[in-house]
């Protein structure tokens, strides 16, 4: 079986998720959307799970909202103790 080449290249150095989501995404003051740790984490048990789908520009809304939902439903992540997450 013959090697595939990749098809994308990024010109940014290797790093682990964690540091991408929390340097690259949240801790850059480009994006002011704080759904963006549901849909970009480093899944953690403590972290929302990653969705199952590709996010879409036409769909992201949409896809925000339900990362965000099914974040707060999941009690296996998260739960609520006297009015406060934890």
């Amino acid at each position: 079986m013959a090697a595939v080449e990749p098809r994308l290249q990024f010109s940014v150095p290797r790093m682990p998720m964690v540091n991408l989501a929390d340097n690259l995404i949240r801790g850059s003051n480009r994006y002011h959307e704080p759904r963006i740790h549901f849909a970009a984490n480093c899944a953690s048990i403590g972290c929302p799970a990653l969705l199952t789908e590709a996010f879409e520009a036409d769909k992201l809304e949409s896809q925000l909202d339900k990362a965000t939902r099914v974040f707060l439903r999941d009690r296996s992540r998260n739960r609520l103790k006297d009015g406060d997450y934890f």
